[in-house]
């Protein structure tokens, strides 16, 4: 018996994808905002802030954003789901490798707190590579759509912090 038919399903149709990532982004805020909230008030954990963008260009974000979400996706997505699924195909290990480099992911983000954060977003990212063509081994599909989903958090995340106050 195959575990693994969700994640065969390939998602096809601009409009399929496009709901995935909204889904996934949603879904990344809320439980971004409940590890916060896990760290801040049940753990009493002060969490610094992953990135101050204060002293950059507001018209050069969405190219720091972007480019930024492109490298982070290939060495977090493409390069180890990507080599995990040629070398051991549809199996469980695929799926360590999500939650090991969604660790490292979060943990890259300004430390072992932000695993709890920034740590959810490293394992959506990783469902939206499987689903969108990953464990079809359609790679460049995969990559851009987590890039997408990435890239999208970044910025609603960006103007959500400089609305005015």
């Amino acid at each position: 018996m195959n575990n693994f038919n969700w994640f065969e399903e390939e998602i096809f149709g601009f409009k399929n994808i496009s709901l995935f990532i909204l889904g996934s982004v949603v879904l990344y805020f809320i439980l971004s905002v409940l590890g916060l909230i896990f760290l801040t008030q049940v753990l009493k954990i002060e969490v610094a802030d992953a990135a101050s963008f204060d002293e950059i260009n507001i018209y050069s974000m969405p190219v720091i954003l972007l480019i930024g979400a492109i490298l982070e996706e290939i060495i977090f997505r493409l390069i180890p789901l990507g080599l995990s699924m040629v070398c051991w195909g549809k199996s469980y290990k695929v799926f360590v490798v999500a939650i090991l480099s969604s660790v490292v992911f979060g943990w890259g983000h300004n430390g072992f707190e932000h695993v709890f954060i920034q740590g959810w977003g490293g394992i959506i990212f990783s469902i939206v590579f499987l689903k969108a063509g990953g464990f079809q081994e359609k790679f460049f599909k995969a990559t851009f759509c987590c890039t997408i989903a990435h890239f999208s958090f970044n910025a609603i995340l960006f103007v959500l912090q400089h609305l005015p106050k």
